[in-house]
């Protein structure tokens, strides 16, 4: 995590001096924010003021006394930029956090000061790749159901207008995605989309 830059934010001052000291003595870069500046600071770091520094390579660790609209506010936020994310709760009962959005997208322990947050934040950044994979993964599977629905619908477009069967048809829209150098999919959609306009 040395090469990550960790946005401290508290609503007790004493706990965000202890956190962001801890965090220094372990050599990461450390920041020390309030909730209304959080946006700014974040994309400050990530507009190329410091070009080493981007979404990915950033942390927060939020300190809060309960589990408070604030704080889910700050959690949905860590998801939107795909931040790591450790939360320290003074008030840690199963009734509060059951209602935070995105469980498996971060770290949520009770506040001590003796935390490695190190540690933890280690397993923040894993949690926030292994979803990002996921989200990858469900984007790839919705990309390729599109393409299959455009691909069947220009498949049979093709087949009533030439008179040709169903293999000729998608081989058409093969030779025409390779000669065009874009993929099948894409070149369905467009084709659909010109029939179309023709009307």
């Amino acid at each position: 995590m040395k090469d990550h830059t960790v946005f401290v934010l508290s609503d007790n001052l004493e706990h965000q001096t202890r956190i962001c000291e801890q965090l220094a003595t372990q050599q990461m870069k450390v920041v020390r924010c309030q909730l209304a500046h959080i946006d700014a600071m974040l994309n400050e770091a990530d507009s190329g003021i410091e070009p080493e520094l981007n979404f990915n390579r950033q942390a927060l660790v939020v300190s809060w006394a309960a589990p408070t609209t604030e704080l889910k506010c700050l959690i949905e936020y860590a998801a939107a930029k795909k931040c790591a994310l450790v939360i320290l709760v003074e008030t840690l009962q199963v009734d509060n956090i059951a209602h935070l959005p995105f469980a498996n997208q971060y770290v949520i322990l009770p506040y001590r000061s003796d935390h490695d947050l190190s540690m933890w934040l280690q397993h923040a950044a894993r949690l926030r790749e292994n979803m990002d994979k996921v989200e990858q993964e469900i984007a790839s599977l919705h990309q390729k159901l599109d393409d299959r629905k455009w691909i069947e619908k220009a498949k049979g477009t093709l087949m009533k207008m030439h008179r040709i069967d169903e293999e000729e048809a998608y081989k058409a829209l093969r030779t025409s995605a390779m000669k065009s150098s874009q993929p099948i999919g894409l070149v369905a959609k467009n084709l659909m989309l010109t029939f179309d306009a023709i009307g």
